[in-house]
């Protein structure tokens, strides 16, 4: 059976009939599992009438968007159809919210409702509250629920919950969101439907978790200035530095949201293997409360203690974990280097070294960090990257793929570390440039076939260390490197440095105009960097005035 042309509407079409911009239409396909699928033709995507109609049919027209002759709860179906000349019944859309459909589409329903407020991230933070509140503070819930005056009792329920950030979000939505009433009233529903109920029967925690972690991620594409480690890094680099052992102590001196502790949790599972205790540190209240609220709905076993304070970046001593996805620029108290004394610069590098110090017998790390740590060519970056080589604080560095920070394009590469050896070992490094794919909102993401190559990689190479066996690297991704070979390479360590020059035998026939062309790149890709640091730190400081 064939579809008629003039039964077809493309996106443009379907936005002109209903009266919205195109990029409403593309919302409306990337925000709702349920929207009609397009058909490929050799002209391009295109719909079925009936089918956008019928979706249509769900979705009334906001107040702003209504024109003069439509009334309160005329659907966006009911406007196309009489443009198109095709009937469609008339209905109205009650008051209250439509319960149905999935977690994803009621919240895209409730988002609806807030469009007339800015995107500062205000509804996703009340709504983690909620949900918070909901399945980890129940004596407090009966109170939300009666609302005569909603955002007050909302606010009284979050500060007794510990939660003044959100008590402060909740007033300020109520006081710039028109209908906020009904709005708050649709949040405070859809947590109580999501099952966010105390241990017992009917109870659905996988549920509230992945509602949970759904509004938290929307959430972080909103507060740009304060943001997360993507879901997909955070995962990789958790399981990087696993498998967790149990009654180990991990710490993040940095930790956003909380996502890399999320993750170490995750991987870890189930007693013995849970962590004794996992720490977080962040100067923002915004983000040491979200980080609280983060953990507390991932830690199944109560027996694991932590704590998330406020305060500035500061290294703990005899760490089992350390994990940490820093902001460029922000310099710990305790900047020890293993290995000797240098004259240190660069405040990444301060980090990374404190971080190493900071490791207990047998410890162990990971760090998100700048490019230009690894290749930057003043004298003090040269020495504190030899004096990290030689002391073996370096087991792996692995070079990230571009665009999986929205918020930033700064070249990134994630650095193992572990407590100095006391002398030089080999260091794995791994070209991961080239993976992960992009997603619906432009975010690169890593695939879980991928984080599981780049994690056995890494395991393989730790284990065939540990038993004295030679490890085999995979052509194109990975090299284990000599600290007398990055030695001779000035102490570079930049993955590639090492793995496009075993795999490129052309440089012996044209070796010095290939090397020449090499430094000339470097030096512009560091002066590149430094800029970019140096802007970052500029937009960050022009946020807190």
């Amino acid at each position: 059976m064939t579809t008629s042309p003039v039964d077809l509407l493309s996106r443009a079409e379907i936005a002109r009939l209903a009266g919205v911009e195109r990029p409403a239409v593309t919302n409306w396909q990337r925000r709702h599992n349920d929207f009609p699928k397009p058909l490929v033709t050799a002209e391009g995507e295109f719909f079925r009438r009936e089918e956008v109609i019928a979706w249509l049919a769900g979705r009334r027209i906001p107040g702003k968007g209504r024109r003069p002759d439509e009334a309160p709860g005329t659907t966006y179906a009911a406007r196309l159809a009489s443009m198109t000349g095709k009937g469609v019944s008339e209905r109205v859309v009650a008051d209250e919210p439509a319960w149905h459909g999935s977690a994803e589409d009621v919240v895209w329903r409730l988002h609806d409702l807030s469009r007339a407020s800015p995107r500062d991230g205000g509804f996703w933070h009340v709504l983690l509250a909620l949900i918070f509140v909901r399945r980890n503070r129940p004596e407090l819930w009966p109170d939300v629920l009666e609302m005569p005056d909603v955002s007050a009792r909302l606010s009284r329920s979050f500060e007794a919950a510990g939660l003044p950030e959100a008590a402060r979000a909740v007033q300020h939505f109520a006081d710039i969101v028109t209908d906020a009433h009904h709005t708050l009233r649709g949040m405070a529903g859809l947590a109580e439907l999501a099952g966010v109920t105390s241990p017992g029967p009917g109870a659905s925690p996988d549920g509230v978790v992945t509602l949970f972690d759904y509004a938290f991620d929307r959430l972080a594409e909103e507060v740009r200035h304060a943001f997360v480690t993507p879901r997909s890094l955070a995962r990789l680099i958790a399981e990087m530095v696993g498998p967790l052992t149990g009654d180990e102590w991990c710490f993040d001196p940095f930790c956003r949201g909380g996502e890399l502790l999320v993750e170490l949790l995750r991987s870890a599972g189930k007693p013995p293997t849970l962590p004794s205790r996992i720490d977080g540190a962040h100067p923002s209240s915004l983000m040491v409360e979200l980080a609280r609220m983060n953990i507390s709905m991932h830690v199944s076993d109560r027996t694991v203690l932590g704590e998330v304070r406020q305060g500035e970046v500061t290294l703990r001593k005899a760490v089992d974990v350390v994990v940490a996805n820093p902001p460029f620029g922000v310099l710990p108290r305790d900047s020890a280097v293993p290995g000797g004394p240098a004259p240190i610069r660069r405040k990444e590098t301060v980090l990374l070294q404190s971080a190493i110090s900071s490791l207990a017998e047998g410890g162990r790390g990971a760090l998100v960090l700048p490019n230009v740590v690894a290749f930057g060519k003043g004298v003090s970056d040269r020495a504190t990257r030899r004096a990290l080589v030689e002391a073996g604080a370096i087991t792996a560095v692995v070079a990230l793929p571009p665009g999986l920070f929205a918020e930033t394009a700064i070249g990134v590469t994630l650095w193992l570390v572990q407590k100095p050896a006391g002398k030089p070992v080999d260091v794995l490094f791994v070209d991961a440039r080239s993976v992960g794919e992009v997603n619906s909102r432009g975010r690169r993401t890593l695939r879980p076939g991928e984080i599981r190559t780049l994690v056995g990689e890494v395991h393989r190479w730790r284990s065939d260390v540990r038993i004295g066996r030679t490890f085999a690297p995979s052509e194109g991704l990975s090299a284990a490197v000599s600290p007398s070979t990055i030695a001779a390479r000035d102490y570079s360590l930049l993955p590639s440095a090492y793995i496009e020059a075993e795999s490129s035998p052309p440089e012996a026939v044209h070796g010095g105009e290939l090397s020449s062309l090499r430094d000339d790149l470097t030096r512009l890709v560091e002066r590149a960097n430094v800029v970019d640091v140096r802007v970052h730190e500029l937009l960050r400081g022009l946020e807190d005035v």
